[in-house]
């Protein structure tokens, strides 16, 4: 008997890569002065990317899905852009981006945040009380070197993948941190953050005639 052969127009490719973003606004404010306060988001996952909403809807992530039945996120930007406000007259708000592969939780001194591995800080002298500042931080980050795995481990190995209806067994995490330093007022982060993630789909799903 003779098979049944899709038209080429019905064939999916085996895989494909896109970027897809994640913006969300960010408001973060410590319990009590110079204590610090983070928000943790996952760099390696477009199913769910803020652990705090529950399944992330990230745009265009649905369509893709329908063609494929895994994925892979080979690396991730985030960029943030955000005020510090309530700190006491001339005392500083340091804020602290911070990779973090497997753990979702921060060292309980913040003071050490800052000198963590990949970590970027930026320091806001504000000046009169209840002052403000504008600070951005740009980062990229390669999903394997986070891991401390090699790109052909990472590519070989399911467990650092995950199919489209999970996430990856072995997640990396963002945390976007705010301390205020040497300050008898609680520091507060208002702004926005965005993620771009550089994702391969593979496994294609095969289409119905």
């Amino acid at each position: 008997m003779r098979t049944k052969r899709l038209p080429l127009h019905m064939l999916p490719p085996r895989a494909k890569r896109v970027i897809l973003t994640f913006t969300e606004a960010i408001v973060i404010t410590e319990s009590a002065a110079s204590a610090g306060v983070f928000r943790t988001l996952r760099l390696n996952s477009i199913y769910d990317a803020d652990t705090s909403l529950g399944t992330t809807t990230i745009p265009g992530f649905n369509e893709w899905a329908a063609f494929f039945s895994n994925y892979r996120v080979h690396s991730a930007r985030i960029h943030l852009s955000a005020i510090a406000t309530g700190v006491a007259s001339s005392t500083m708000a340091e804020v602290t981006v911070v990779p973090r592969a497997s753990f979702n939780v921060m060292p309980a001194s913040a003071v050490v945040w800052p000198a963590m591995p990949y970590a970027t800080s930026k320091s806001i002298a504000l000046y009169t009380a209840g002052g403000h500042n504008m600070i951005t931080i740009d980062r990229q980050y390669r999903i394997p070197k986070i891991l401390g795995i090699t790109r052909a481990q990472y590519v070989n190995e399911a467990n650092y993948s995950a199919d489209t209806s999970s996430n990856p067994a072995f997640p990396v995490y963002c945390m976007v941190c705010i301390r205020g330093v040497n300050s008898a007022s609680v520091a507060t982060l208002t702004g926005t953050v965005r993620l771009s993630f550089e994702v391969e789909f593979f496994n294609p799903v095969l289409l119905g005639s």
